[in-house]
């Protein structure tokens, strides 16, 4: 995940799952533990639909925020790895 948006190249298949974690908030759903990391990663890396679907960007940014007090090294590790990866191509912000 890290690397196609390294790349600058996200597939489809990375916005839908940053889409599905939203639709299983908003149905009162929880992330699968195992596929927390790949889901942290392709919501930090693919905001991009906040202006299409309502409420997107807002139930996304808390779940982050949630994510961060319950599973703090897990967020951390994902956020090394994409800081990292960005750092050592020297991509914007």
């Amino acid at each position: 995940m890290i690397e196609s948006w390294r790349a600058n190249s996200i597939p489809y298949t990375h916005i839908l799952l940053s889409l599905s974690v939203f639709l299983r908030l908003n149905a009162g759903m929880t992330v699968p533990e195992e596929a927390l990391p790949h889901c942290l990663a392709a919501v930090v890396t693919a905001f991009n639909t906040g202006d299409k679907v309502p409420g997107h960007d807002e139930t996304l940014l808390a779940w982050i925020l949630q994510e961060a007090r319950q599973n703090p090294a897990v967020v951390r590790s994902v956020l090394h790895e994409i800081w990292v990866s960005s750092a050592t191509m020297k991509k914007g912000s």
